[in-house]
């Protein structure tokens, strides 16, 4: 993130989102500190507990993944250490004691694959807990975008993309992003399969940014 922050005056930078069992909490607040004067008002301190896609890469390297009662607390030590880091601190997860952390401790949350009608309904949970705090609630996912529908499907079939995927030329897939945004979503944190070919970022931004 430091390095894209230097290299660029436009456009948000994080990491959605750093597990917060890896680094000591004063350790991962002082690196988006750092990240944070480098690009103010750019980034965003994002945390995670981690889940069940996490634990084969852990024990990989010889790690302990922690039981829940472990992950949610080293989330919510995390959090609190990123106050006043000079960033939005947001947490991406939806277990129920996870969005109870972003409720009452964070800045955001980060849904990351739900379907439009379950957010929805755990934004509805998220804003009872929260009372008068404002938590901005903000939706992730993987795409396959084409310049058309067959290009999609094209890749699709290449690609093979995991179930929930948004696959689609830029009408279709602004149709799909739009569900977020009438569920409530405040920020779309978009995601292409094929994130190394660079004519994602034109179709996102010139053709289905527009439709949305």
């Amino acid at each position: 993130p430091g390095a894209v922050a230097a290299s660029t005056r436009r456009g948000h930078g994080g990491r959605l989102a750093a597990r917060a069992t890896l680094p000591p909490p004063a350790t991962a607040a002082h690196a988006y500190a750092t990240v944070a004067r480098i690009a103010p008002g750019r980034v965003i301190a994002a945390y995670g507990a981690g889940d069940s896609e996490s634990r084969e890469e852990h024990e990989s390297f010889g790690l302990p993944f922690g039981t829940l009662d472990e992950r949610v607390g080293a989330l919510a030590a995390a959090v609190d250490a990123a106050q006043g880091v000079g960033a939005p601190v947001w947490v991406g997860g939806r277990h129920h004691r996870v969005r109870r952390i972003a409720a009452t401790r964070a800045d955001g949350w980060n849904a990351w694959a739900a379907p439009p009608e379950q957010f929805a309904r755990e934004l509805a949970e998220i804003r009872e807990w929260a009372g008068p705090r404002e938590v901005v609630p903000t939706w992730g996912g993987l795409v396959i975008l084409g310049a058309d529908e067959n290009e999609a499907q094209r890749k699709a079939q290449r690609l093979s993309p995991a179930p929930g995927t948004i696959v689609g030329g830029p009408e279709r897939g602004a149709e799909a992003l739009r569900a977020y945004v009438a569920a409530g979503a405040q920020w779309l944190v978009v995601g292409p399969v094929d994130s190394s070919n660079r004519d994602n970022a034109d179709l996102l931004a010139e053709a289905v940014v527009p439709l949305l």
